[in-house]
Protein backbone atom coordinates (compact mmCIF):
# COMPACT_ATOMS: atom_id res chain seq x y z
CA UNK A 1 0.00 0.00 0.00
CA UNK A 2 1.29 3.45 -0.83
CA UNK A 3 1.85 6.48 1.27
CA UNK A 4 0.30 9.75 0.55
CA UNK A 5 3.07 10.90 2.69
CA UNK A 6 5.69 9.09 0.91
CA UNK A 7 4.58 10.85 -2.82
CA UNK A 8 4.74 14.26 -1.11
CA UNK A 9 7.78 13.99 -0.03
CA UNK A 10 9.42 12.91 -2.86
CA UNK A 11 7.94 15.62 -4.95
CA UNK A 12 9.45 18.03 -3.07
CA UNK A 13 12.89 16.40 -2.93
CA UNK A 14 13.08 15.88 -6.79
CA UNK A 15 13.69 18.84 -8.45
CA UNK A 16 12.40 18.90 -12.15
CA UNK A 17 13.84 21.74 -13.92
CA UNK A 18 11.20 23.84 -16.41
CA UNK A 19 10.54 22.43 -19.69
CA UNK A 20 12.02 24.72 -22.79
CA UNK A 21 10.10 27.15 -24.44
CA UNK A 22 10.83 28.09 -28.26
CA UNK A 23 12.05 30.89 -28.82
CA UNK A 24 9.48 33.82 -29.47
CA UNK A 25 10.90 35.23 -32.00
CA UNK A 26 10.14 32.33 -34.23
CA UNK A 27 6.34 32.62 -33.76
CA UNK A 28 5.88 36.21 -32.58
CA UNK A 29 5.01 38.46 -35.48
CA UNK A 30 4.73 42.88 -35.44
CA UNK A 31 3.31 43.66 -38.34
CA UNK A 32 5.22 41.82 -40.94
CA UNK A 33 5.33 38.26 -41.17
CA UNK A 34 8.70 36.90 -41.79
CA UNK A 35 9.51 32.65 -42.11
CA UNK A 36 13.39 32.80 -42.93
CA UNK A 37 14.37 32.12 -39.85
CA UNK A 38 11.96 29.18 -39.16
CA UNK A 39 14.09 25.99 -40.16
CA UNK A 40 16.78 27.33 -37.89
CA UNK A 41 14.46 28.16 -34.96
CA UNK A 42 13.38 24.60 -34.77
CA UNK A 43 16.15 22.55 -35.38
CA UNK A 44 17.80 24.78 -32.33
CA UNK A 45 14.62 23.90 -30.14
CA UNK A 46 14.39 20.45 -31.13
CA UNK A 47 18.08 20.08 -29.79
CA UNK A 48 17.45 22.22 -26.73
CA UNK A 49 14.20 20.17 -25.86
CA UNK A 50 16.27 16.91 -27.09
CA UNK A 51 19.07 17.76 -24.46
CA UNK A 52 16.32 18.62 -21.70
CA UNK A 53 14.52 15.16 -22.29
CA UNK A 54 18.32 13.17 -21.72
CA UNK A 55 18.61 15.68 -18.46
CA UNK A 56 15.32 13.91 -17.28
CA UNK A 57 15.87 10.38 -17.60
CA UNK A 58 13.87 10.33 -21.04
CA UNK A 59 16.69 9.80 -23.71
CA UNK A 60 13.92 8.00 -25.98
CA UNK A 61 11.79 11.13 -26.37
CA UNK A 62 10.63 12.75 -29.67
CA UNK A 63 11.57 15.92 -31.49
CA UNK A 64 9.20 18.67 -31.24
CA UNK A 65 9.02 18.58 -34.73
CA UNK A 66 8.84 15.08 -35.42
CA UNK A 67 5.35 15.01 -33.12
CA UNK A 68 4.04 17.82 -35.23
CA UNK A 69 4.88 16.84 -38.51
CA UNK A 70 2.38 14.27 -39.25
CA UNK A 71 -0.30 16.63 -37.70
CA UNK A 72 0.54 19.69 -40.13
CA UNK A 73 0.06 17.58 -42.89
CA UNK A 74 -3.63 16.67 -41.74
CA UNK A 75 -3.83 20.17 -40.82
CA UNK A 76 -3.21 21.59 -44.32
CA UNK A 77 -4.32 19.59 -46.08
CA UNK A 78 -8.62 20.11 -44.40
CA UNK A 79 -7.78 24.23 -44.01
CA UNK A 80 -5.54 24.78 -47.20
CA UNK A 81 -9.27 24.81 -50.06
CA UNK A 82 -10.96 26.96 -47.31
CA UNK A 83 -7.67 29.65 -47.01
CA UNK A 84 -7.65 29.33 -51.04
CA UNK A 85 -11.50 30.45 -51.18
CA UNK A 86 -10.88 33.42 -48.62
CA UNK A 87 -7.37 34.70 -50.96
CA UNK A 88 -5.35 33.74 -47.88
CA UNK A 89 -2.83 31.12 -49.44
CA UNK A 90 0.73 32.74 -50.01
CA UNK A 91 1.56 31.65 -53.51
CA UNK A 92 5.13 32.46 -53.45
Amino acid sequence: MWSHKLCIRNNKESKVEQKPRMNIASYRHDEHYDASGYAAAIDAYDETLMEYLKRNGRPEGTPWSANLAPLSRVYFSQIQPIAAMQGLLNDK
